[in-house]
Formats: C-alpha cells, sequence, structure tokens
C-alpha cells in the first residue's frame, strides 16, 4: 500500500481513491492473481518433488534387480518432461495437461502403499507430490480463466 498527495475530489472505485485528507490510496495487485501465483509454485513445488523423488526411489533409494534402471527412469519420469517446458513458461494448456499427467503418479502411490510396506513412505509421498501438481496446475488454470 503506498499513500501520496492528490489534489483530486472525487472518490474512484477502480485502482485507487481518495480518502477525505487528501490523500489517495493505491491498492496493491489484485488477491486473485496474487492466489493464482500461489498456485503455480504449489504446482512447481510437487512436480520437482515428483520428479526428485522418482529419481531417487528408482537409483538410491530402492534400485530394481528385474528391470534397466534406465527403462525403468525412462518409463516413470519420461512423462513428467513433456508438458516441463510448458509448465515453466506458465503455459495454461501446458499446466493443464501436467494435471491430468500427474493422476496415473497418484494411483501408482495408492496401488505401492497399499501392497508393499518396505516401499510405503516413498508411496505416500508420491501421492502428496502428484495431489499437489494436480490441484495447483488446476486451480492455476481455473483461476486464470476466471479472471
Amino acid at each position: 500500500m503506498t499513500f501520496s498527495k492528490s489534489k483530486k475530489t472525487k472518490l474512484h472505485y477502480g485502482k485507487e481513491f481518495v480518502i477525505m485528507s487528501g490523500l489517495t490510496f493505491h491498492r496493491p495487485a489484485s488477491a486473485a492473481f496474487m492466489q493464482r501465483i500461489h498456485y503455480y509454485y504449489i504446482a512447481l513445488a510437487g512436480f520437482f518433488g515428483l520428479f526428485l523423488l522418482l529419481m531417487a526411489w528408482h537409483t538410491v533409494l530402492s534400485p530394481s534387480t528385474r528391470f534397466p534402471t534406465a527403462l525403468i527412469l525412462i518409463a516413470s519420469v519420461g512423462p513428467l518432461l513433456l508438458p516441463f517446458r510448458g509448465l515453466l513458461h506458465r503455459n495454461l494448456k501446458s499446466c493443464t495437461w501436467m494435471s491430468y499427467l500427474s493422476l496415473p503418479y497418484f494411483a501408482h502411490g495408492i496401488a505401492e502403499s497399499y501392497v508393499s510396506q518396505s516401499q510405503r513412505p516413498y508411496a505416500l509421498l508420491e501421492v502428496l507430490f502428484s495431489l499437489m501438481l494436480c490441484f495447483g496446475a488446476g486451480l492455476y488454470v481455473y483461476k486464470a480463466e476466471k479472471a
């Protein structure tokens, strides 16, 4: 909030208005934009958390003995990289696709946490990050369309 002297006597309901003493009140950026950008940051945190978790899970924390690590990484992390550039540039269509793309990771995390008790903490983190990505990106797009 900033105040400045003004000689205007009218009351403006748009961007600024005049207080009785002659001070002009300038409103900061709209609250809808601030909420929207927070949803974007939640989506980014969910994406990077999911990306780093999957990379660490399949390489360091619990590598597979049946399949090659490279094949597992291509199958699990590869789809996340398709709309990644658009997500970084705040492209609404890419954010929508990223929201859709996070749902199989949610399902995988739920199934993995049910099946394997030793993998449960990693699977529940996968659920958390996929939900952050889904709702963050989805609400970012929803708020952008309402504005």
